[in-house]
């Protein structure tokens, strides 16, 4: 099943933005586990590219071989032998063969595209909430601490008083 041109940017989109975010959010350690992932998904990319390229021509001659075994197969209609039609196209074998692997090659770079995508989504969820618990005392410190002389920190007080 391939996915609409919508449905591609959607996710291609989707993967950045984590990667931007992911980024800023985390900390050494959390940098090592991205850093980790997104290598292990970038060298899985390449190899997967590289075998296409270099194992095109094999992987279309294994599909055309399948296909050909496929449309060989006993047809189970009640029609006489002399009464098929021969419905090979060695064109149209050659062209569905090429579709075929185009396509699993599309679908596996799109496994590994959505295995990076939940990954960098857990460790942005997770650096979020540890974040969030980490930022907490240093928020209520800068609350406490207040610079400002004089009358500008008064003025401040007595609003809060009059509440």
């Amino acid at each position: 099943m391939s996915l609409t041109i919508a449905q591609e940017l959607k996710q291609t989109f989707h993967l950045v933005v984590l990667r931007m975010e992911s980024e800023d959010l985390l900390t050494g350690r959390q940098w090592e586990k991205r850093h980790g992932l997104v290598k292990r998904c970038d060298q899985a990319r390449k190899k997967e590219t590289g075998l296409f390229n270099e194992r095109f021509d094999a992987r279309i001659v294994i599909e055309q071989k399948r296909l050909i075994d496929n449309a060989a197969a006993k047809i189970k209609q009640h029609k006489p032998v002399w009464g098929h039609d021969d419905l090979f196209d060695k064109t149209a074998v050659l062209a569905q063969a090429d579709k075929n692997v185009r396509s699993a090659h599309e679908n596996r770079i799109t496994r590994i595209n959505q295995y990076e995508t939940r990954g960098l989504e857990a460790l942005v969820q997770s650096a979020r909430r540890e974040n969030q618990i980490q930022g907490k005392p240093t928020h209520a410190f800068n609350k406490v601490k207040d610079r400002r002389q004089g009358n500008e920190r008064r003025i401040r007080n007595t609003r809060k008083q009059q509440r």
